[in-house]
């Protein structure tokens, strides 16, 4: 089952799901709503508001979205465009949005893995006609292990090696880690690697392609218990290959986490301010850009440290 978080990922990245004019512009979780509002724009600057619920709409959901809807008219004077969409829409409702030509969407996980299918064969063909990408590629993988990216947010400082350190190869695959430390209010909290795994193509040549980040919590009273967790995301995933454009958001990923835990996540995330950044092009790969998204996977990796007992590998799949 595709999960919230990677549903909305998707949505962000290939807005094409709903509609091929739509172009992401940013994106707000309303917790205590039950639903999160993706704006888009079209190719005539017009400004698209989808309303995706995350659970099956209920009255009460549908009332939160004509009053957010009634709010939006009032406060722009542009026009405006609403979309009802969830996993699941009742047919009382689709029509209910027929009369009132408001558009709705049923975005299901058939749907969205049928979509994939086609997509994913799109950009497969995509990706091997766009060696053009591999420098492109490298360099910010450079960036991110020769770069300073010492950094703070919130309550929180991170501090990088100055070096890159060594790691054994495992099954011929090539890895690159940096040493890293994070603070909590002025404490040493966690100790832990961010790591750069290497995947090689038809040519032998070698595409960074998983970052993770590592943590141990450190802490006086955890130190004897503490399992170190990782949390990874796919490069290559992250990347549109037929545009260049790199997304800056990072999937939990996660089916074995309550929907409670999943929302605290979020909650803080953008608290801190992670919700601000989507994209850029990968040649505009900015220090901006590069630390945010390091902060970022490294704010998320605490975070699912913190509501799990289990360790995570790569593409979210868990390891007892």
């Amino acid at each position: 089952m595709t999960t919230l978080d990677k549903t909305l990922f998707l949505l962000k990245k290939y807005p094409e799901i709903m509609d091929d004019s739509f172009i992401f512009i940013s994106a707000h979780t309303s917790l205590k709503d039950n639903y999160t509002r993706l704006i888009f724009e079209n190719g005539m600057s017009e400004y698209h508001y989808v309303y995706f619920f995350h659970s099956e709409l209920a009255p009460a959901d549908v009332g939160a979205f004509f009053d957010e809807m009634a709010k939006e008219l009032k406060q722009k004077t542009n026009a405006l465009n609403f979309i009802l969409a969830s996993s699941h829409l009742k047919d009382r409702y689709k029509q209910l949005c027929d009369q009132l030509n408001i558009r709705w969407f049923e975005i299901n996980d058939n749907r969205l893995k049928k979509w994939l299918h086609v997509n994913n064969l799109n950009q497969g063909n995509v990706r091997k006609g766009k060696g053009m990408l591999y420098d492109d590629l490298l360099m910010l993988a450079e960036d991110i292990l020769r770069m300073d990216l010492n950094s703070s947010w919130a309550d929180f400082s991170l501090l990088v090696g100055t070096q890159e350190t060594a790691v054994a190869p495992q099954d011929n695959v090539m890895k690159k880690q940096r040493l890293i430390q994070v603070y909590y209010r002025q404490r040493l909290t966690y100790e832990g690697v961010i790591q750069l795994e290497y995947e090689k193509d038809r040519i032998n040549r070698q595409w960074p392609r998983w970052l993770s980040v590592t943590v141990n919590d450190i802490s006086t009273n955890r130190r004897e218990t503490a399992e170190p967790f990782t949390h990874s995301v796919d490069l290559f995933d992250n990347l549109d290959w037929a545009t260049g454009k790199m997304y800056l958001d990072i999937p939990i990923n996660r089916d074995d986490l309550e929907m409670n835990d999943i929302e605290k996540v979020y909650f803080l995330l953008e608290k801190w301010g992670f919700s601000q950044k989507h994209s850029c092009h990968i040649r505009s790969f900015t220090a901006e850009n590069r630390d945010y998204f390091i902060t970022k996977l490294v704010s998320l990796t605490i975070l699912l440290k913190t509501v799990n007992k289990v360790v995570p590998n790569k593409a979210g799949k868990v390891i007892i």
